[in-house]
């Protein structure tokens, strides 16, 4: 079948993984801009019809031809249309936004998904936006939402933007050997399977999610801390984690490593020219084994967390993982025999959105990416919005009660405002 394509491009290594790992389980970056002075569900509308025009990727469908994928624009692409739903609870936007968390994008279909939620006088609004994980990263994906934001409430908000440049030049930068990468993975992989805390594939792939923030003092306490004992705050992060999920789940079969993932941004190993905006996904991960010490400590862990990061950066790992991506997500989907993880995070770090575009103030952003029976117990997505640090969590519910995971944040709240407060 032949398409009429204003515009095409191939999907590169980690956009492929993720449009493979699509067509098994869902794999959706979930947005959610809290506003008020929202706009009614027409303007709304009027909005995205804006955004859509204005970004080729939004015109485009995700095709598979010659076992090749390919981002293809059509003369006659499909619209992105607004759903509304009224508000009946607190949590009604978190319903809608998990519906969206737990469902595929079809085959050809628009690579993005809005619905509004309203209050009974629209003055209070969640619009939540669903990406197909292909299209979008942070760095892309907050582009996105400034200005959706700007063509809500400033009418000359898009001059500041810039292009979106789509065929950029990549940059030769130094990567792994590949023999060596593979020699060390395989001993970790020993080892691990030795060691390591492991747990079976779960019967389902369904997310839920919960969310924690911290004050603008306990977040600004935890930044200077992190950068007073050398650390990152996304090791931090994971540190957390992964001490809630091992006194959660592991606490009788006492193993001796932990495996974390963080996914790392490649835009300025891969883009030439980093006045460029990549329209796509420029992601990688990174996957450590770390050493549980008894008793816990997370200072100890953060630590071992970050010099394991930057060991593999310093190697060339996030180039090496990237381009190995669509290999290794076919391997995995094909075995399914293990998982690939405790727990994950991706950390965008400070989310640059204004609070007020016009009429239409933004109280707070809350964002989730779906989670599956091989990925880890605990994954999250954690950014700085307006100075204050928040996280937010996906679980699947086939192994994980919402009391269960209610208790992991609860600890992990716990032990960031201990760390906040050491001398």
């Amino acid at each position: 079948m032949k398409y009429p394509a204003l515009y095409n491009r191939k999907l590169n290594d980690i956009e492929t993984a993720f449009a493979i790992a699509n067509t098994q389980y869902p794999l959706c970056v979930v947005c959610i801009l809290h506003v008020s002075q929202s706009p009614d569900i027409a303007a709304w509308q009027q909005c995205i019809d804006a955004l859509q025009k204005r970004h080729w990727l939004l015109r485009a469908q995700l095709i598979k031809q010659g076992g090749v994928f390919y981002f293809r624009e059509s003369a006659d692409y499909p619209a992105i249309t607004v759903s509304a739903i009224a508000r009946t609870n607190n949590e009604s936007w978190r319903e809608e936004a998990e519906r969206l968390l737990n469902e595929h994008f079809a085959a050809e279909a628009p690579l993005m998904k809005v619905t509004a939620v309203f209050d009974s006088d629209a003055t209070q609004s969640e619009l939540i936006v669903a990406f197909h994980h292909a299209i979008v990263d942070g760095t892309y994906a907050r582009l996105l939402l400034h200005e959706i934001l700007s063509i809500a409430g400033l009418p000359d908000g898009m001059h500041d933007t810039g292009m979106v440049h789509t065929k950029p030049q990549f940059s030769k930068k130094r990567q792994e050997p590949f023999l060596s990468f593979a020699r060390r993975k395989l001993s970790n992989e020993i080892t691990y399977w030795k060691r390591g805390a492991k747990s079976s594939i779960p019967g389902d792939s369904t997310n839920a999610t919960l969310n924690l923030q911290l004050t603008l003092t306990d977040s600004e306490n935890l930044i200077a801390q992190t950068s007073r004992h050398g650390i990152s705050l996304n090791s931090l992060l994971l540190a957390a984690m992964a001490q809630a999920v091992l006194n959660q789940y592991y606490t009788s079969s006492n193993p001796t490593l932990v495996r974390v993932i963080s996914f790392a941004d490649v835009r300025q190993l891969l883009i030439q020219n980093n006045n460029e905006l990549y329209a796509g996904c420029l992601v990688s991960m990174l996957r450590s084994d770390i050493t549980i010490n008894t008793p816990q400590n997370l200072l100890r862990m953060a630590s071992t967390i970050h010099k394991s990061l930057t060991r593999a950066a310093l190697r060339g790992e996030p180039l090496t993982m990237f381009k190995l991506s669509k290999r290794l997500m076919q391997l995995t989907l094909r075995l399914k025999q293990q998982r690939l993880a405790t727990v994950a995070i991706s950390f965008l770090g400070p989310l640059h959105l204004q609070q007020q575009y016009g009429s239409v103030e933004l109280k707070h952003v809350t964002s989730f990416i779906t989670n599956n029976q091989l990925g880890p117990q605990l994954s999250a997505f954690s950014k700085i919005l307006f100075g204050c640090i928040s996280i937010d969590f996906t679980y699947l519910t086939a192994e994980t009660s919402h009391e269960a995971a209610k208790s992991m944040v609860a600890a992990i709240n716990i032990a960031l405002g201990k760390f906040s407060k050491i001398n």
